[in-house]
């Protein structure tokens, strides 16, 4: 396996291609974030894989070279990554499955509910503003009810429970400290000597931006699942809807906030809406979950198409027209004349 990482990074030179893409965004001064962002979410990705199906020591190596365009830390933690992979000699022909995969969904969902509602509790004592906290919690119990009604009819998959996870338990930490007085600057000074904003170039709490981000990188892959299971979707509809739906939903949640904060006025509704005086600050945040889905159905389409013999033809049969017959008035006349 670390002979095929280091073909890849050797010979199509990842650093300098990733560098010459960043340039022809021309980002200008968005530059350095945007790689923070993008390259950031391929690692964690990555990371992700190493307990879960994928090709983790591909995806790790690929974030790195994406923030090693702009970060020299990154270059270093290249290096570190290609020299801990171990040589894949003796599974070259196979694949052994992470050990997280030998635990029964069920019982795999148990362990995340308890680890989940342990994490709750402690968020949930004495937080900076319990109305505010109240209100952001209202949608987790209505997401966790539903996921404890079907999880017998619909039990995800421990990629799809552990996406939901790492999202809510995100979302916990905004609850607990209202999203834009979250002090990961601080926490980040201390173990670094200077604060995470000043490194990327930040002048707001973005800790909101973070989590509308992790909405779409980690909420798109579950409701992928959900259009192929239960709607039998296929091809490129398995990867637009899911696009789509995470950004109408962002779009809707946008306009909740904006319901409540008319609805409740005062502090509690500028802490719930937490724009930090961004007028733009619905736009960004959609526009960020858009982003972190398209992330997420890219990779997804990346593997497949890797991995899925007839991704092409699916891909192919999903575009065909299946009825000729056109609807609207001419499907009112068909469904008379039966009635007749």
């Amino acid at each position: 396996m670390s002979e095929a990482v280091d073909t890849v990074i050797k010979r199509m030179n990842l650093i300098a291609r990733c560098r010459r893409l960043v340039v022809r965004l021309k980002l200008h001064g968005a530059q350095k974030p945007v790689v923070a962002v993008v390259g950031g979410s391929v690692v964690l990705v990555g990371i992700a894989m190493l307990v879960l199906p994928g090709p983790a020591f591909l995806v790790i190596p690929l974030g790195l070279a994406i923030l090693a365009t702009e970060f020299l830390w990154a270059r270093r933690w290249l290096k570190r990554a290609r020299a801990m992979i171990p040589n894949g000699n003796k599974q070259t022909a196979g694949f052994s499955w992470p050990p997280a995969l030998l635990i029964p969904h069920r019982y795999y969902l148990l362990i995340l509910g308890v680890i989940f509602s342990i994490w709750w509790v402690v968020m949930a004592i004495h937080p900076f503003e319990r109305n505010a906290w109240l209100l952001e919690n209202a949608l987790v119990l209505a997401g966790v009810a539903l996921l404890a009604m079907f999880h017998r009819r619909l039990l995800f998959s421990r990629v799809s429970y552990t996406l939901i996870f790492i999202f809510m338990c995100l979302h916990q930490v905004g609850a607990h400290y209202t999203y834009s007085e979250v002090p990961y600057d601080v926490w980040f000074q201390h173990l670094t000597g200077r604060t995470f904003n000043s490194l990327v170039g930040w002048e707001r709490n973005q800790f909101d931006r973070v989590v509308h981000f992790g909405y779409g990188l980690l909420l798109a892959y579950p409701i992928r699942e959900i259009f192929l299971r239960v709607v039998n979707v296929r091809g490129f509809w398995g990867y637009f809807l899911p696009l789509d739906l995470t950004m109408s939903t962002s779009m809707l949640y946008e306009l909740v906030e904006w319901a409540t904060c008319v609805v409740f006025g005062g502090d509690l509704g500028q802490a719930y809406l937490g724009t930090q005086g961004d007028e733009w600050d619905a736009h960004k945040d959609m526009a960020l979950a858009s982003l972190g889905a398209v992330i997420a159905m890219s990779i997804t389409a990346a593997i497949n198409w890797r991995f899925q013999r007839d991704f092409a033809r699916e891909w192919a049969e999903s575009l065909r027209v299946k009825h000729k017959a056109p609807l609207g008035e001419d499907e009112m006349a068909r469904m008379a004349k039966k009635n007749k």
